[in-house]
Order: structure tokens, then C-alpha cells, then sequence
């Protein structure tokens, strides 16, 4: 049987317009459909305040100057168009799907909403109890305390990366806050726009017209991540109480390799064998199918461009705990001792493998992941280099990264419960 081989990735193309936004695009398709997505970092690291990135994310969608919420949801209706808006640690994305023919009809919505939001009182307050509810329905996950926790141990106290929001930050929020936010951050400075399927040219003239000057004028902020400071004396056996929890919540993190690191594609290699998800995996196989521990458990590096951490997570009875923890040290410690079988190594590589041509499955699935690696930025080099990794990567790799990074006693462990 022969090895699968992955395709190459596509270089979109690129164009800036005059206030420095850049716009990309990949042409392709049987159907006139469309995916454009707008990323502005505007995420949550990116703010001086609590909570305003992720509140200013949610009001975007709720009205703009000529369109109250309801009006807005309205008329993207009435064109078949779909929005989705998710807000992370770095960028703000709306994405619009929608035919070819109706997005000279959308699109200007979607930009008046960027560049003029309503910020209406009345929307904040729905918005506020929403998230209120959703925070005090995290305050008795495990899951999340067990997060929460995790960050204060992880990070320096009192940096951007170790505070955790509270109540009171929700009920402090305020329009004023948001708009100013808004006019700081909301610029076309490090935005860009990601084009996928059939687009014409009314599509790139709509765009222009709509977000380029004097519509919305380029800003003199220079974005700036805060720099990471990491915990130098952090509790590395920490517990969470976490009143009439049914289960226990295990996580174990420590700081690895930055995703530039020459290093990080096999790194992100021996991580998917010791735990990757797959039935396959040693954490699957010993903790979940022979000893009966969890359902799930799983291992992954953090892809980010400030943020290197290493992290496995799962649910666990309350009683399993030590065990559980136990375990997955064994794991580790024999992956640092034996190199994998070839059956072993191949099967995980497969399932790379299989992931990576879903990823390409189709024009605007390749759109998603490249507008996911320009968020961390990145670009279709980097994962290509990792395709090209998949085809010399060898059992030797996962031995030498397991030695080299995978100390098992330099994990923070933390449980909530």
C-alpha cells in the first residue's frame, strides 16, 4: 500500500489597500458561494481591561449606526447570509458565508457594523446577563476552575496572562468602555480580510468601497502583545475545591517549545502519540481502554504566538485522581526509555495525516486553516513545512523529543474537584 501523500497548499493571493488592510484570496469551487472573514486583533491579550475585548465582540453583531440588532438580523437573513463572530486571545473574526450574487448586499452591513457599531444600552444589558449566567454556570465546572487555577499558576501574578476575570468586571462594564476600546482598537492596522470561493470583481470593489479610505482610515496605534513572564515559584501540586462536583477535572501543563522552533513539528509529533485523542494513543489506550480511568483524555500544544505550553487534560472520578496523574507520568516515562514500534509510529502518522487532508478538503476549508495560521502569524510555509516534516519524520524523532521535553516533574498539576 502506498504512503498517502498530501497535496501542496495553495498561496492565496494578496493585496493591500491603501490604509494597510490586506485582503487575501483563494479562487475555487464548483458552486458561487462565498466565505470572507474579517480578523482584527482586537482580542482579549490585546486589552488593558477585563472582559472589554470579549464584550466588544459580542456587541458588534447587535446593530450598527443605521440598524438597530433586530433590523441587522434581519436583513442577513433575508439573503441567506450566515455570521459567525468568535473573539480569542489575539483577533476578533467575523465570517459572512453567503452566495456570490448577494454579497455586493451583505457585505455593507457587515462593514458598517465593524466601522459604526449601535453600542446600544439596551443591547449591553442583554449581553451582560448573558455572560453573567455564563459565568456563574463556569464558577461549579470543574473544568473550568481547574483552567482558572491553572492560569494563576502558570503565569507571573498580576500580568495580563495570569488575571481571571470576575463579577465584578461584568457588572462594571460600561458603553463608554466599549466605545473607547472601539476607537482604539478597531483599526485596519494588522486586520485583514480572507477571501474563499468564487469571488468576482464587485466582490474586491465592495470591499474596497466599503472598509478602505476614507471609510475607514488608518490608525497610528501599533498593536503590541504584552511579553509573557512565566510563574517563577509556581504551586506544581494545586487543588481547586469545587462544592458538590460529581467528577474530578485533572490538568498538567508546563512551558515548551515556541511554534518557531525548529524543534516544534516534532514536538507536536510526540505529543499527538502520547495523546492525540485517537484510540491509539498511549494515554487512550492505558488510562481509558485498560484501566478505565476516564472517558477522555488528551494531550496538545498551545498554538500561539506568545504562549508555549504543553497541556493534558481530562475528567476523571474524584477517587482516580493520584491515579490517574500516576499513569500518565508511566507514559511519559516510556516514551522517554523505548522508541516506538514502526506499527505504532505509522499509525499516528496516518491519522496526521488524514486530519491535514481534511484541513484541504475543498476551497473554503483550506480558506479556514490559512486564515487561522495569519492569525498566529504564520502562513501556508509553516504548514507546509510540516507536511513535508510528515514524510522524513522518523521513530527516532519522538524518542529524542520525549527526552528533550517531556519532563514529567516539570509539569503543574492541578485538579478541581
Amino acid at each position: 500500500m502506498e504512503p498517502m501523500q498530501l497535496p501542496r497548499i495553495p498561496v492565496p493571493e494578496r493585496h493591500q489597500l491603501s490604509n494597510g488592510l490586506t485582503v487575501y484570496s483563494l479562487c475555487g469551487g464548483n458552486q458561487d458561494l462565498l466565505r470572507v472573514s474579517i480578523s482584527i486583533p482586537a482580542g482579549h491579550y490585546y486589552s488593558d481591561e477585563r472582559l472589554v475585548g470579549a464584550y466588544m465582540s459580542d456587541m458588534l453583531t447587535k446593530g450598527s449606526a443605521s440598524l438597530s440588532a433586530e433590523e441587522f438580523a434581519r436583513k442577513i437573513e433575508f439573503y441567506g447570509a450566515y455570521i459567525h463572530s468568535g473573539c480569542d486571545n489575539l483577533y476578533k473574526t467575523l465570517t459572512i458565508s453567503c452566495m456570490t450574487k448577494h454579497f455586493a448586499n451583505v457585505w455593507p452591513i457587515v462593514a458598517e457594523t465593524i466601522i459604526a457599531p449601535a453600542l446600544a444600552e439596551s443591547e449591553l444589558e442583554l449581553v451582560r446577563a448573558k455572560k453573567i449566567q455564563q459565568y456563574k454556570m463556569l464558577q461549579i465546572r470543574t473544568n473550568a476552575r481547574a483552567m482558572r487555577r491553572m492560569s494563576k499558576e502558570l503565569y507571573a501574578p498580576n500580568t495580563r496572562y495570569a488575571i481571571v476575570s470576575s463579577l465584578d468586571d461584568h457588572q462594571s462594564m460600561s458603553i463608554e468602555r466599549l466605545k473607547q476600546f472601539h476607537s482604539s482598537h478597531y483599526s485596519p492596522n494588522g486586520s485583514f480580510i480572507f477571501i474563499a470561493g468564487k469571488p468576482t470583481e464587485e466582490v474586491y470593489a465592495t470591499i474596497e468601497k466599503t472598509l478602505d479610505q476614507p471609510s475607514w482610515p488608518q490608525s497610528t496605534l501599533v498593536q503590541k502583545l504584552p511579553e509573557v513572564i512565566y510563574n517563577s515559584n509556581p504551586t506544581m501540586r494545586a487543588h481547586e475545591d469545587v462544592p458538590n462536583a460529581q467528577q474530578a477535572s485533572l490538568i498538567m501543563a508546563n512551558k515548551t517549545l515556541s511554534i518557531y522552533d525548529p524543534d516544534y513539528y516534532a514536538l507536536q509529533l510526540t505529543v499527538h502519540i502520547l495523546g492525540g485523542g485517537y484510540l491509539g494513543s498511549r494515554l487512550m489506550s492505558n488510562i481509558r481502554e485498560e484501566k478505565g480511568l476516564t472517558y477522555s483524555i488528551g494531550a496538545f500544544c498551545m498554538d500561539s504566538p506568545v504562549c508555549n505550553e504543553l497541556l493534558i487534560t481530562s475528567d476523571v472520578n474524584k477517587d482516580k485522581v493520584e491515579e490517574t496523574i500516576s499513569e500518565i507520568k508511566n507514559e511519559i516515562n516510556k516514551l522517554q526509555q523505548d522508541i516506538v514500534s514502526r506499527e505504532e509510529f505509522d499509525l499516528a502518522l496516518s491519522i496526521l495525516k488524514n486530519q491535514a487532508m481534511q484541513m484541504l478538503d475543498g476551497t473554503i476549508a483550506t480558506g479556514d486553516l490559512l486564515t487561522y495560521l495569519y492569525r498566529l502569524k504564520m502562513n501556508e510555509k509553516y504548514q507546509q513545512d510540516l507536511f513535508d516534516y510528515f514524510e522524513v519524520a522518523t521513530p527516532e524523532d519522538v524518542l529524542r523529543c520525549a527526552q528533550k521535553y517531556l519532563n514529567p516533574e516539570q509539569f503543574i498539576t492541578v485538579d478541581a474537584q
